[in-house]
């Protein structure tokens, strides 16, 4: 990796809707001298060991929300990073999440008790409150996004690079900040344009946002079968300038 790069893998690019060739919503940022993890769905773990990408080794974990989809393997990360052998020696992980991350993670001791309580100087975990965050060389900003419960979306900027990510949502104003000339965005495609999922965003809503952020370029993911269907990609290219690119499971992007 050249200094200034950014590079971008997603561990998971589909829904819960079982699919043999797309796991659940991971996506991993390396760059900055970090590795940062959008997101732990189901099978993040295993595409981790697919990529040759060491879980000892992260840095951060930042959660858009609490659904299962988005978060199932962090029950079996905690009890890896605890009880796991590292190759080399694991670095401090910080868990940060909306509101609800402390309360999620006490309901998961309770069943499990100590097996999966990180120790203290392995991990530490912060409900995000203010509008951004600088840390560890990198800025992080955040925005209530509309979907359900307490749900967000984030922008990292990175070496002199934005990346957005929408979580799951509907179109909503906040989107078009966090996007807003992003070098890449990262945009939940739940939906066919003829079959709308409520709170989940389809081609057409896409097409919209990125015509007012004007991000360079956009990587679409989180498509239900019925989603894929539609060809979002190819109608937003329609309109969109510059690069759409249709996520899937190990795909390495450069930012």
């Amino acid at each position: 990796m050249i200094d200034n790069e950014i590079e971008i893998l997603f561990l998971g690019s589909g829904t819960i809707t079982p699919d043999p060739h797309r796991f659940c919503s991971s996506t991993l940022i390396q760059g900055g001298g970090q590795q940062i993890l959008i997101d732990i769905g189901p099978g993040a773990l295993r595409q981790m060991a697919i990529s040759g990408v060491d879980p000892h080794q992260i840095n951060h974990l930042f959660l858009t929300h609490y659904h299962p989809d988005h978060v199932s393997d962090l029950l079996p990360f905690l009890f890896m990073r605890k009880h796991g052998r590292p190759q080399s020696g694991a670095v401090q992980l910080k868990i940060w999440g909306p509101e609800g991350l402390l309360e999620f993670v006490r309901h998961m001791t309770a069943a499990y008790g100590d097996w999966v309580q990180p120790e203290s100087d392995l991990a530490i975990m912060q409900e995000l409150e203010d509008a951004e965050l600088t840390i560890d060389g990198f800025l992080v900003s955040w925005r209530p996004v509309v979907h359900y419960g307490n749900c967000i979306g984030y922008r990292f900027e990175i070496g002199g690079k934005a990346i957005a990510f929408s979580g799951d949502t509907e179109y909503c104003p906040p989107l078009i900040e966090l996007a807003e000339k992003a070098d890449l965005a990262v945009l939940e495609c739940a939906s066919a344009d003829a079959e709308k999922r409520p709170r989940h965003m389809s081609a057409t809503d896409i097409q919209r946002l990125v015509a007012e952020a004007k991000p360079v370029r956009v990587a679409i993911n989180h498509c239900y079968p019925e989603a894929l269907a539609d060809n979002p990609a190819e109608k937003i290219g329609r309109s969109f300038s510059g690069e759409v690119i249709m996520a899937t499971d190990g795909l390495w992007l450069i930012v």
